[in-house]
């Protein structure tokens, strides 16, 4: 029975977007993510090679308790915290060495003690208090820098509830505090080169005028106030920085809508600003050439959301949209730094983590931070060559990312908004130069089609609406005459049917659909001389696998497989099938699962294999394929025991063999696919930290 559907627009919606795609994201693979356990309950970490060794080691402080913890990277990991008590309650560090980062030397603020001074660590993160000095006020800033070029650094101290702004001098081995302006509240105070004479002067915030006053060091020391910026909005975050990269020092700030930064230029004029929007207001932020392409990037966070995002510059005065990479709920502190692994980001959650996100330099064990809510995963061919790409669904937005390896490991990202969340994915690689995505979800009608041109920056979006819940999605497609059709079996009033929709061009032009069964339980489509359709019927006693051979109607229809159903059960059942392309053999895999066993059918041609797989209950929505050269294997994932099960079908010997190959009860969607050589790789989202992870298989 042929049905005949005048398509109106809750059938078919033709959507083109403008600015929907992201731009080609250099991220040179900053996105490796490694976790690390910390004492809970502290609000600031640092970063000090006190083991002397080239690795950074963690100073992880609670400002208002007089002990801290530390982690010494050993092995390429961070040790265990361990505990260490000082006679202060520690509140901020700066190098006093700013040209050497890796001096052990720091001068400290205590807002709790109120007082400022120089401390040391030794090789096991020990603090030494070399001298201090005490206030009447609460520091809460502080900076250092060499004021008269005597070969030794002072201290610069303000802040909210401290009276004026400070300069801490060492005399006659003791510390001294020289008032700068002891009348007005400070509540940000930066070392600064406005002159670019080789002599710090000073920028400083003045907390009731919400404006920057600037300082000049008359080069002994001495500072004299001569100007000032009417910022005429509460200033938050106040950080000197090259923001553009192009050799001057620019002030940089965060209001409600992101970042405020007033360029630096040759005169320190500071008349043009670059308005940064971000998605919350960003808290805490840190400046670094993260992708290492020579620009520097903004990585920060939000308490509210417990996000961590990274805003890659585009060039001098641009940059891209801001892309999160993950979100911890009581994350309190980042902080970037250089060592010798590379560039890196740290991210403290007062729960007791640090995550360090860094480039990822191999693909085996891998995990990718990029991401709030990862679900669905899959690869394609970017090129149409031996490599492949990986994309994933993030539910939260929700939004595809694909992560594209041109030059090096995961040089490129981009990501798109889509309409909803789908949990299928099926992709034309025909053409080399663009790729089109179906998305859909079992059990519902919309079909979201995007077709994306990497290179050129151009992509299309279609909207479909199937006549009823679908079952399985496959397409055809004529690379030359750039033609596709799309096939999908719905269900319809209890009737399984077959629907087409033919496009071209990337225009729609026609539909139609037909009959297949009835009292269908689920159903898959497979390409071989005519359309073979594979389903599940059921009556009050038995389930029938069977298969319907499709040309413009039903020519045949055959039962593979008679299964008995037993007394009050309720079977589980899939069926999927798939093209083979290394031998150009199509398989059909079928499960039905009764008590705490599994009945698996494997459809070749006119061969029928049965495998019972005994305690072991898979998944539904797990059943995925790998064609190899010499053998073929279906892949399925029993949640409750947290086992995926791989069944080979060796070509060459003509046997099957069932081994399990990967544990864990944390896998929100996966698949197993070849990336970059013959080797197999499991791509999983884990629900359990939100992160995508490759791991080798063999």
């Amino acid at each position: 029975m042929k049905i005949d559907r005048i398509f109106s627009l809750s059938f078919f919606i033709s959507l083109t977007f403008v600015s929907i795609l992201t731009a080609q994201i250099p991220v040179n693979g900053f996105c490796g993510f490694r976790e690390y356990v910390t004492r809970p309950n502290h609000t600031k970490v640092f970063t000090v090679d006190f083991t002397n060794d080239g690795w950074r080691d963690l100073i992880i402080i609670d400002r208002l308790e007089k002990k801290y913890s530390v982690q010494s990277w050993e092995k390429d990991k961070f040790t265990t915290p361990g505990g260490r008590i000082t006679s202060t309650s520690f509140y901020d560090f700066r190098s006093m060495n700013v040209v050497d980062p890796r001096s052990k030397m720091y001068g400290y603020i205590s807002r709790k003690d109120r007082e400022a001074g120089i401390v040391s660590f030794n090789n096991s993160g020990t603090a030494n208090i070399q001298s201090k000095v005490k206030f009447d006020s609460y520091p809460s800033g502080i900076d250092v820098s060499d004021v008269n070029r005597n070969g030794k650094s002072e201290l610069l101290v303000s802040g909210n509830n401290f009276q004026g702004l400070s300069l801490i001098i060492e005399e006659k081995k003791k510390l001294v505090e020289t008032p700068i302006d002891s009348e007005n509240l400070y509540s940000y105070s930066n070392f600064i080169d406005l002159d670019y004479d080789s002599y710090p002067d000073i920028a400083a915030v003045d907390l009731l005028k919400n404006s920057i006053i600037f300082f000049n060091n008359d080069r002994t020391g001495k500072f004299n106030k001569t100007r000032s910026i009417d910022v005429g909005e509460v200033i938050k975050e106040f950080s000197i920085a090259d923001i553009n990269s192009n050799g001057y020092n620019d002030l940089v700030f965060v209001n409600e809508n992101g970042f405020e930064v007033l360029l630096g230029d040759s005169v320190s004029s500071f008349k043009n600003k670059l308005t940064i929007k971000t998605d919350g207001r960003p808290d805490k932020y840190t400046i670094l050439d993260f992708n290492g392409d020579g620009y520097n990037d903004i990585a920060f966070i939000n308490y509210f959301s417990g996000k961590l995002f990274v805003l890659f510059a585009k060039g001098a005065n641009e940059f891209y949209p801001p892309i999160v990479y993950f979100q911890r709920n009581g994350i309190v502190d980042i902080v970037s730094y250089i060592d010798r692994g590379g560039r890196k980001l740290a991210a403290l959650d007062g729960n007791g983590k640090i995550y360090i996100v860094d480039r990822l330099t191999e693909i085996d064990d891998a995990t990718i931070a990029l991401a709030v809510s990862p679900s669905l995963v899959g690869t394609f061919n970017y090129l149409n060559d031996r490599r492949k790409e990986i994309f994933f669904i993030d539910d939260e937005q929700p939004r595809i990312v694909f992560l594209i390896s041109a030059k090096r490991l995961f040089d490129t990202y981009y990501d798109y908004r889509l309409s909803q969340v789908h949990t299928n994915i099926t992709v034309d690689e025909t053409q080399r130069d663009r790729k089109t995505f179906y998305f859909y979800s079992e059990g519902e009608r919309i079909i979201e089609l995007l077709r994306i041109n990497f290179q050129k920056m151009e992509f299309s979006k279609r909207i479909l609406y199937a006549s009823g819940p679908i079952y399985d999605l496959k397409i055809t497609s004529d690379r030359l005459k750039d033609r596709q059709t799309i096939f999908v079996l719905p269900k319809e009033k209890g009737k399984l049917f077959i629907e087409s929709f033919d496009f071209r061009d990337f225009r729609y032009l026609s539909s139609g659909t037909e009959e297949i069964a009835d009292n269908v339980e689920k159903a898959s489509l497979l390409f071989n001389v005519y359309k073979e359709i594979f389903h599940f019927e059921s009556n009050s006693e038995k389930l029938f696998l069977k298969k319907s051979v499709f040309n413009r109607k039903v020519q045949s229809q055959d039962i593979i497989a008679e299964i008995n159903i037993k007394e009050n059960e309720n079977p589980f059942m899939e069926v999927k099938s798939f093209e083979d392309e290394e031998i150009n053999q199509n398989i059909t895999a079928a499960w039905i699962q009764q008590k705490n066993n599994t009945e698996l059918f494997l459809v070749n041609r006119n061969k029928t294999n049965k495998i019972i797989l005994k305690d072991f209950c898979p998944d539904y929505g797990t059943l995925h394929y790998l064609d190899g050269e010499k053998e073929n294997s279906i892949f399925m994932y029993d949640r409750s025991k947290g086992k995926i099960k791989k069944v080979v079908i060796n070509n060459s010997k003509r046997g099957i063999d069932i081994e399990d190959v990967f544990e864990s009860k944390n896998i929100n969607s996966y698949i197993v696919d070849k990336l970059n050589s013959k080797k197999e790789y499991l791509i999983y989202s884990d629900k359990s930290d939100n992160l995508i992870k490759l791991k080798n298989l063999r």
